[in-house]
């Protein structure tokens, strides 16, 4: 019978000596148990007072406002890391260059803020290339769409580009090890941007019409019409994730993020001018489905409401 430390190489062994590693460096590191505010405060002081004078002279470090970098709207990252002194670079690397910083420790309320925010970027740092694999699959088996970023501690067991490809294969977007210069950080975040923005359609494809989000035109089969700003982005985020059930609380973050919001039931009157522009537009023609209890869903081959479906939708 073959003896299991003959197989030194095995991903077994390796998952386990990954697994050992982690736990002595949580143990040994304090901040990865604990952070005093005080202390956290204190290192994002000195981070920023360490970077100003590069950030001030340019130093290669691409801007939020420059052309080349943010075509098509500001760029937000959410940030997820075990060790808080880390997070805190991070931060104070992004907000130097005016990239709009969120941090979450916690693994699944991150995945939480990038499902709830489709257009954020995920940068998140892992103890190893099987820790960062974990998450991206967990993340990507949970709907999340978003750019992932993976930045693997270089101190892991597997290093270099082995231990990437394996973050890659799970569904990371982009994968370097930390620690990582500043200015690549920031340019490849940029390019993460750029590809997403490239990969979005100008125009979005609805059962018997089109919308342009740009304009807010829907063109039909029968008829144009033209959409609000907020009924645009309400249209767009319910296509965005066909079949899936979109939250009345997932439409006001898309349509206020968190600021001056009215009641929740100013979901309900712009999904029922969103039914009635997209049936004048394609002859009756609805995409929108309503979830009881739960929220909406949108329907990527329409369908033609019932009199029934009608009468309940008056009595709600």
């Amino acid at each position: 019978m073959w003896r299991r430390h003959l197989w030194p190489d095995s991903v077994r062994d390796l998952r386990r000596r990954q697994a050992r590693h982690d736990q002595r460096r949580r143990r040994s590191d304090p901040l990865a148990r604990q952070a005093n505010p005080q202390e956290v405060a204190a290192a994002r002081n000195r981070l920023h007072h360490d970077l100003q004078p590069r950030l001030r002279d340019g130093r290669g470090l691409p801007r939020q406002g420059a052309p080349h970098a943010s075509e098509g709207g500001l760029m937000r990252v959410l940030v997820c890391s075990p060790n808080p002194s880390i997070a805190i670079q991070i931060e104070a690397v992004l907000e130097g260059v005016d990239i709009g910083c969120e941090i979450e420790p916690a693994p699944q309320e991150f995945g939480s803020l990038l499902f709830r925010d489709p257009d954020a970027m995920g940068l998140f740092l892992a103890l190893g290339p099987e820790s960062a694999a974990k998450m991206c699959r967990e993340l990507r088996m949970a709907d999340v769409r978003n750019p992932l970023f993976a930045l693997i501690d270089e101190q892991s067991v597997i290093t270099g580009a082995p231990g990437r490809a394996v973050a890659l294969n799970a569904g990371a977007d982009d994968a370097q090890p930390w620690p990582i210069d500043a200015t690549e950080l920031v340019s490849r975040l940029f390019a993460l941007q750029r590809r997403q923005r490239d990969g979005n359609p100008s125009i979005i494809k609805l059962p018997g019409c089109i919308l342009k989000p740009t304009t807010g035109e829907l063109i039909g089969d029968v008829a144009n019409v033209h959409l609000t700003h907020q009924e645009t982005v309400l249209l767009s985020t319910l296509a965005a994730r066909p079949g899936a059930v979109i939250t009345k609380a997932m439409c006001m973050l898309a349509l206020y993020n968190g600021r001056d919001e009215p009641h929740l039931k100013i979901i309900d009157v712009f999904v029922c001018k969103l039914r009635k522009k997209i049936s004048a537009a394609t002859g009756g023609i609805d995409a929108i489905e309503t979830v009881w209890g739960q929220g909406f869903r949108f329907v990527p081959e329409g369908y033609t409401p019932s009199v029934s479906q009608v009468g309940r939708r008056l009595q709600g």
